[in-house]
């Protein structure tokens, strides 16, 4: 008892004038502490205003999605456990045709592997031990029915159901326009910018259905197809996307040249651009890939130094004149009636400056979320724009 009231008698001593000094140093302190954490979490906040319209990076998030797809493929193509009895099945596996499939499996011996699909015998592919086996052609709203057979023999049928999609064709035959080639793409309807790129065999079965953003265009070469390819309609200069027919993209490259624009087909008024393909060749070889091309140089920046132009970004206006942007992997494609320099500031404190002229394309190696500035006679205008790489994380 004693003890107790020992220490009740030393908390009554403690005056109300510390009690109020020892609360006013920790408000003090929490605002310090606050004010600095800010700071240090986001030195360049003031730049990302969460008033940005931001701009995903879609085709990058494509390409990282590619990626994941090639490594489980070098995964599967090399593990023992993947067999012919028991394969793994990937429909449309890069999320850009989505009537094809990959079939993967391993055998102990050398064979070739002949290819049924709905009871046509499509191709033959060549022997090997590891199996990667591209299937095209698969019908929508239907159930396919896939066979393989080895050389000894030994045969496998899978199911694979396919949802519907657009089969509208406005009283076009196929059948006229086809010739003697597989199948028939047409590039959506040129009157009201559809983005898919739909492919119909004579007897107008849609049997291959390519999604990728905007297509404004596209022409078919052997064993692939380039697409005139945008993230949006909107969009002034497009990228060349080569793909071959599962959707895997080889090619990357803002050179449009090859590409057919011009609607020249329709069917009852409706205007389409179209081209013909073979889809499988007598032997077809095992599945195989490189490296995503893209040999544009980067276009030429300057580094800047950002404490020098704080104040003209900090206390920039909005442009009100229109400036359109596209983000596309590398590239940032522009659309305006002006002239100056397209200024980008990073997360991690970076300011760099681009010569532009009205409306094109330039390829940056500037990683990370971008907010984006313009200068234009002498005065910083801010676009209220932030470029972002990892959108669909976030």
């Amino acid at each position: 008892m004693a003890k107790k009231k020992t220490i009740n008698n030393i908390n009554n001593e403690v005056s109300p004038i510390m009690m109020i000094s020892i609360f006013v140093i920790f408000i003090v302190a929490m605002v310090f502490v606050t004010y600095f954490g800010m700071n240090l979490q986001s030195p360049v906040s003031k730049y990302f205003s969460p008033y940005n319209t931001k701009v995903c990076n879609d085709l990058m998030q494509v390409l990282k999605q590619q990626k994941d797809m090639d490594d489980t493929i070098i995964k599967l193509s090399k593990d023992e456990t993947v067999t012919f009895e028991s394969p793994k099945i990937f429909l449309s596996p890069y999320h850009i045709n989505k009537l094809s499939a990959l079939v993967i499996f391993n055998t102990e011996e050398e064979t070739r592997v002949e290819v049924k699909v709905n009871d046509e015998i499509v191709t033959n592919v060549e022997r090997s031990k590891n199996h990667i086996v591209p299937i095209y052609g698969l019908f929508a709203d239907a159930k396919n029915i896939i066979t393989l057979t080895l050389e000894d023999g030994r045969s496998i049928t899978k199911e694979i159901v396919i949802e519907p999609y657009n089969f509208e064709l406005n009283g076009l035959e196929i059948k006229d326009v086809l010739g003697n080639e597989d199948i028939y793409y047409l590039a959506g309807d040129i009157n009201t910018n559809d983005s898919t790129l739909r492919g119909f065999d004579k007897n107008n079965n849609l049997n291959s259905y390519v999604t990728l953003g905007y297509i404004g265009g596209f022409q078919v070469f052997k064993n692939k197809l380039a697409i005139a390819y945008n993230q949006n309609k909107d969009g002034v200069y497009d990228l060349r996307l080569d793909i071959d027919y599962l959707g895997r993209i080889s090619n990357i490259t803002p050179n449009t040249a090859e590409i057919n624009y011009n609607s020249n087909i329709s069917g009852d008024g409706i205007k389409y651009v179209g081209d013909s393909g073979f889809l499988y060749n007598d032997l077809t070889a095992n599945y195989s890939f490189n490296e995503v091309v893209n040999n544009e140089s980067y276009t030429t920046k300057k580094t800047l130094i950002l404490k020098d132009y704080e104040m003209s970004l900090t206390g920039a206006v909005k442009l009100e004149q229109p400036f359109k942007i596209t983000y596309m992997n590398d590239y940032i494609s522009y659309s305006s009636d002006l002239s100056g320099e397209l200024l980008v500031v990073t997360r991690d404190g970076g300011l760099y400056s681009y010569d532009f002229d009205k409306a094109g394309i330039i390829r940056t190696d500037i990683k990370g979320d971008k907010s984006l500035y313009v200068k234009v006679d002498g005065i910083i205008y801010s676009l209220k724009t932030t470029l972002e790489d990892n959108c669909d994380l976030k």
